[in-house]
């Protein structure tokens, strides 16, 4: 919207967005066989082709499918004056707002870092109730206390001012000098989540070292999965 009124020209304008970046990662979920050699599943062969062929892997991984759903809401609202102070002179200056939510998952299938802290939503559990010994200590989610969907609160205090001044020095119009000065604010891009869904302890990847493969036999590999998954 622009109004003139005198030697001032007004403009104010809005912007709301509703956001939304969709997308589904597909990780590793056929799984993966490596052969090192050197393990207890070694055929002690010149080369590896016996392990690959006798099904004697010395470690397997898999992971799994995740669907992403981030959300946000962008407000931007602003004013400003273009002041002609005199023929040869023009003064601009205006103040922007902006309002940036924190990028969430709908499924809040994302997780942060917070030394020192447990999670709730998925604690440490089994015989082993004392967590401080297990590497999930830190990892915390939307939900644990403190922990809100878009694991940061809201910055409600973009202010962003700009100014500017044109001058054209003397009478004949030939030379212009400009300058402008202005405070500027960039959200986080979609771009930076896009490896928060397909970390643990949502993404379910695991990998089965030599050491647990030690009662594989060449018809049992299917049943050691099931019982270690």
């Amino acid at each position: 919207m622009t109004k003139i009124k005198g030697n001032h020209t007004f403009k104010f304008g809005a912007d709301i967005r509703r956001q939304q970046f969709n997308q589904f990662y597909y990780y590793n979920v056929n799984g993966e066989f490596s052969y090192f050699g050197g393990g207890p599943n070694d055929t002690g062969a010149a080369n590896l082709y016996p392990n690959f062929l006798l099904g004697l892997p010395d470690t397997f991984g898999e992971g799994s499918a995740q669907n992403e759903e981030i959300r946000n809401v962008g407000v931007y609202v602003y004013a400003e004056d273009s002041w002609k102070v005199k023929p040869n002179l023009t003064l601009n200056y205006g103040l922007r707002w902006e309002l940036n939510t924190p990028l969430a998952d709908k499924a809040q299938h994302v997780e942060t870092f917070r030394p020192g802290q447990s999670s709730t939503i998925y604690p440490c559990g089994g015989p082993n109730t004392d967590c401080t010994s297990q590497d999930a200590i830190g990892l915390v989610v939307p939900g644990d206390p403190g922990v809100p969907a878009g694991m940061t609160t809201t910055y409600y205090k973009a202010f962003a001012p700009r100014i500017g001044v044109a001058w054209s020095p003397g009478g004949s119009g030939k030379t212009s000098i400009r300058a402008g000065w202005g405070l500027f604010y960039n959200p986080i891009e979609n771009w930076c989540w896009r490896n928060s869904v397909p970390s643990l302890p949502l993404e379910g990847a695991r990998r089965f070292p030599r050491h647990n493969l030690t009662c594989l036999s060449r018809s049992g590999w299917s049943h050691h999965l099931s019982e270690s998954v």
